[in-house]
């Protein structure tokens, strides 16, 4: 889903596996390729596919795989490679390395360890100490949900990380944690995910579709 494409406004991952020449190389982010992500949420382990760069007449975009106000998530890699294999309607089909990722196979598709998102744990990862929490997870997993609000405009998600300074904290990782004011700030974050998360998460997956394919095509 690009939802009319949306300006890239997150900065890229490093060191990601990204779709490039119809195979999966690790490499550092570039310019017009695609990722295969994987995402725990409360309807389990779900894949699709993000565009975290794609330049389009002069401009940068951010895209999700995905149609109108839905974006595709699939249980099963396998489903995701039919999928890709025959659908010809979404909002990555102009998408410059779309022709190639047609022919990509599952395990081309399926998300190295560096681009799961356990969406429904950050909870977890946030009750405790910061000096004993892993900060770039934490980091990777927010700026991911941010994408997500970015490209479906789902304004509440960006209201409820506003509301907490840690939330950009944690790109800068533990040290920002430190201290009387870096504690603040660990223990407002961590209050604002005991109660906003839940809805955060619910909002997110309101957005989420599963087309219908078969597996075996």
């Amino acid at each position: 889903m690009s939802r009319g494409a949306v300006y890239w406004c997150t900065p890229p991952v490093p060191a990601a596996s990204f779709i490039t020449g119809g195979r999966s190389t690790r490499l550092n982010p570039v310019a017009d390729d695609l990722v295969p992500i994987q995402l725990s949420l409360t309807a389990g382990e779900l894949v699709t596919l993000w565009a975290p760069a794609w330049h389009k007449d002069g401009e940068t975009w951010q895209a999700f795989l995905g149609s109108g106000d839905a974006i595709y998530v699939f249980p099963e890699v396998a489903q995701l490679a039919a999928f890709v294999r025959t659908a010809k309607v979404h909002d990555l089909a102009n998408h410059p390395r779309w022709p190639k990722v047609t022919t990509a196979t599952p395990d081309d598709l399926t998300p190295r360890h560096n681009h799961y998102y356990n969406i429904t744990g950050l909870p977890n990862l946030v009750n405790r100490r910061a000096d004993g929490a892993p900060i770039a997870v934490l980091a990777r997993i927010v700026e991911m949900v941010k994408s997500f609000a970015d490209v479906c405009e789902l304004g509440s998600i960006r209201e409820t990380f506003d509301t907490a300074p840690g939330f950009d904290l944690l790109e800068r990782g533990e040290q920002a944690f430190a201290g009387r004011r870096g504690t603040r700030a660990w223990v407002q974050m961590g209050d604002v995910v005991a109660a906003e998360w839940g809805a955060v998460v619910a909002t997110l997956e309101s957005v989420l579709e599963t087309p219908d394919v078969d597996p075996l095509v």
